[in-house]
């Protein structure tokens, strides 16, 4: 797996460690809810995980934040405060636990279909996976069909 070392910059004020801990312990501070229509949004899982790239297929570690609105955005590490990127996790038609590999590095997978893409994430172990697999479920629209597959 290629991996990058994107930690924070001293000047940040922000300290990162690994971002693959089991705990995920070192995170950005939480910022206040925000209501959106009417709702309270806030975040239902943060973390670390590896994402593949979409055109470029290499592996890149990333932090997420899982809304319980369903955005999902992705950032380059905890200490950014502006996103690379957001997508909605109510879209997603199908969920199934990958493993890319028997090796640690990319064994613990996720694969989220979307209608406009299919994502891959990699966790750092299995209840890190189990969590993320968890909280996807818990935004996701009830209406549509989400299998569990291994």
């Amino acid at each position: 797996m290629e991996v990058e070392n994107e930690d924070c910059t001293e000047e940040e004020e922000c300290k990162c460690g690994d971002p693959m801990m089991e705990n995920n312990s070192l995170q950005k501070p939480q910022l206040a809810q925000v209501e959106e229509h009417g709702e309270d949004v806030y975040i239902v899982k943060e973390g670390f995980m590896y994402k593949q790239g979409g055109f470029v297929r290499n592996w890149k570690k990333r932090w997420f934040e899982l809304q319980n609105n369903g955005v999902c955005s992705y950032y380059e590490s905890s200490c950014d405060d502006h996103p690379i990127s957001k997508f909605d996790m109510k879209d997603n038609t199908e969920i199934k636990r990958k493993s890319w590999s028997t090796n640690a590095d990319r064994r613990y997978g996720i694969k989220v279909y979307t209608p406009h893409r299919n994502w891959r994430f990699v966790c750092s172990n299995e209840k890190e996976r189990s969590a993320w697999i968890q909280a996807f479920q818990e935004v996701h629209n009830a209406t549509a069909s989400v299998d569990i597959e291994e």
